[in-house]
């Protein structure tokens, strides 16, 4: 009897409870943080590689302000002094040694 009483009160059958909280906003903040995180590394990562640029070209210019290296010359008289210069002792020692190891 106490079934009877019951449906006539609530004709409806039990619904489940509806789900407290939405993903939504959870899978924004994680995304936004995501993307916050990577802009930080980009900005890091891009002012270390202009540093490194700019030494670079700070080291490159005080070695060219340093040398005083003349332009190379086409001259006949300079290309023989080059070449009586070179260093070949040893060359000979380098080439059979590659022989060898071929």
């Amino acid at each position: 009897m106490d079934q009877n009483i019951d449906q006539q009160q609530n004709p409806f059958p039990a619904q489940p409870a509806p789900r407290s909280g939405n993903i939504g906003p959870l899978a924004a903040a994680v995304v936004i943080v995501i993307l916050l995180a990577a802009g930080g590394f980009y900005f890091f990562y891009s002012e270390q590689q202009k540093q490194q640029a700019a030494d670079a070209a700070q080291a490159l210019q005080a070695a060219q302000e340093g040398s005083s290296a003349a332009a190379p010359s086409d001259s006949t008289s300079d290309i023989e002094s080059d070449l009586n210069a070179t260093q070949t002792t040893g060359a000979d020692a380098d080439v059979s040694t590659l022989n060898e190891a071929l």
